[in-house]
């Protein structure tokens, strides 16, 4: 689809990478989510749905809080390689 600009795109955004400043990407990425996790806006859901594809869960509770569960990716690891 060509967009306004003359620019070409799939039409769905998606989240290209993430950088974490004294975080790692993953707590930065579950931060993020926790944020976005009840909005409406394409670039939130972009920002969620990368965080359920690395692994961070999201959970919603009645109070209308989001909860990300975050772990490191090393945790992660040797939690899956001890199975």
């Amino acid at each position: 689809m060509l967009v306004k600009t003359g620019t070409l795109t799939a039409g769905t955004p998606r989240l290209v990478s993430v950088t974490g400043v004294g975080r790692s990407e993953d707590e930065v990425l579950a931060l993020a989510a926790a944020a976005e996790c009840h909005s409406e806006h394409p670039l939130g859901a972009a920002v969620v749905a990368a965080a359920r594809a690395a692994g961070l869960l999201l959970t919603g509770t009645s109070s209308g809080i989001c909860r990300c569960r975050w772990e490191s990716r090393a945790t992660r690891d040797q939690r899956s390689s001890s199975r």
